[in-house]
């Protein structure tokens, strides 16, 4: 499976995606974390891993649609963090599309996991 989701003793989900991830895998995990506004509400953050994903297979379209989806989590649960990371440019092109039409979520991007672990504990501290 390209993308795969785990639950957090935090409340964070940890998002991995491996090898070609499409833009209907995208969508499918974010179906399955927004799978209802109670489960939304006790999300502290995502962190989306990317780093071992070779290359993307995403429109325009499943991007509006993702977008959308994170939009509409953000405003059932505006604390919670949304964090990228991958190494390829093109999850870099593909993250500031999604941020641009995620409002009001706020989606940051990583070029490495740590630095995004950082930015998520030092984050968190903020909105407790």
């Amino acid at each position: 499976m390209p993308v795969s989701i785990e639950c957090l003793e935090d409340n964070g989900i940890l998002i991995k995606g491996e090898g070609l991830v499409t833009g209907n895998d995208l969508i499918k995990a974010n179906d399955a974390v927004y799978a209802s506004t109670q489960k939304i509400q006790q999300i502290s953050y995502q962190l989306c891993d990317f780093t071992n994903v070779s290359d993307v297979d995403v429109s325009t379209p499943d991007i509006e649609i993702t977008a959308r989806q994170d939009a509409w989590a953000s405003v059932i649960n505006p604390n919670m963090l949304f964090a990228v990371v991958g190494t390829k440019n093109v999850v870099h092109v593909l993250s500031g599309m999604l941020e641009a039409l995620s409002y009001p979520a706020e989606i940051m991007y990583f070029r490495t996991l740590g630095e995004a672990e950082q930015w998520i504990r030092e984050n968190l501290k903020k909105v407790k």
